[in-house]
């Protein structure tokens, strides 16, 4: 490398090209000495050659201090920054660090002068929710969902996700704006049944009972459809309603305790004891298999007071 400097003959390309693989192979194998390699060439870059084009440098440059954290460096170097903006990746790593210095307003009207990124970021989200890293998952699912892109069929599947998170948090009204937007994106089926679990669990129990029979009419299969419009309609008071439906379920699950537990209690609502006692009973049996069966305890206080 020595002589090919000496000779005059190391050009801002040539040194653009071993700063990328410094920096590549530096990030791979977390190797100090391979970035302090990847800065110096991207460096020279920008004074290989007299008259040499200073922009090669400063497109790889800036990336480099923004991996290895000095952030403060790029922002205050108007050239690192329209080097930056020059290119989708490059605005995507100047919002990245723009977010890491706490101007989260900045950081979104870069992203957002950049088509699709929101879809970068929600598909992110999605890998790491697949590798178990829920923190860093909701992060990039909420920038993805905050950015607000146009209604895309990619979107669909991690906004789904995103919102099932979020339900699960307690975090129901924006999972419901989440639901709202895979709804948009075409992940219909899968959204209507967040949107059911997420108005059931607000209490809106008209909004549920809407999107769990959108659901059910799109896919007859999906989640127990039965079930859960059974149960909105319970919720109601419509009970002689919600009886058909759990039993419709029931015929295709008939070892689904929780739906057997709510179909007595339906029962019951009506004055119809033996049929609430006989899926009492049901409800206990299959309980071990059921999906859910935290409904054991109060099973057994009915069936109690039943036999009494």
């Amino acid at each position: 490398m020595l002589f090919v400097l000496t000779a005059g003959v190391m050009t801002s390309q040539v040194c653009d090209n071993l700063a990328m693989v410094a920096f590549l192979a530096g990030r791979l194998h977390g190797d100090d000495t391979a970035l302090d390699r990847a800065e110096w060439l991207a460096a020279a870059s920008q004074a290989a050659l007299p008259g040499a084009s200073a922009t090669h440098g400063r497109e790889i440059l800036p990336r480099i201090l923004i991996y290895r954290g000095r952030v403060g460096e790029v922002l205050q170097t108007p050239e690192y920054l329209s080097s930056l903006k020059a290119d989708p990746y490059g605005k995507l790593e100047l919002g990245l660090a723009l977010w890491q210095s706490g101007d989260e307003q900045s950081a979104f009207e870069v992203w957002r002068e950049t088509p699709n990124l929101d879809i970068y970021f929600l598909l992110k989200g999605m890998a790491h929710e697949s590798a178990g890293e829920l923190s860093l998952a909701l992060t990039y699912y909420s920038i993805g969902f905050d950015l607000n892109g146009q209604a895309d069929a990619r979107k669909g599947q991690p906004l789904y996700r995103y919102g099932e998170l979020l339900r699960k948090a307690g975090d129901r009204l924006r999972a419901i704006a989440v639901g709202h937007k895979a709804r948009e994106s075409g992940y219909t089926i899968w959204a209507d049944r967040l949107l059911g679990l997420a108005y059931l669990e607000q209490r809106d129990y008209i909004a549920a009972e809407q999107y769990f029979r959108e659901a059910q009419r799109l896919d007859p299969s999906v989640d127990r459809a039965d079930f859960w419009v059974g149960l909105s309609l319970a919720k109601q008071g419509r009970n002689a309603e919600a009886i058909d439906f759990y039993k419709r379920g029931l015929a295709t699950r008939g070892e689904d305790g929780l739906a057997h537990y709510e179909l007595a209690r339906a029962y019951l609502a009506t004055g119809q004891k033996v049929w609430a006692r006989e899926h009492l009973i049901a409800s206990l049996q299959y309980a071990g298999v059921s999906w859910d069966s935290a409904y054991m305890e109060d099973a057994r206080k009915l069936l109690d007071s039943l036999t009494r």
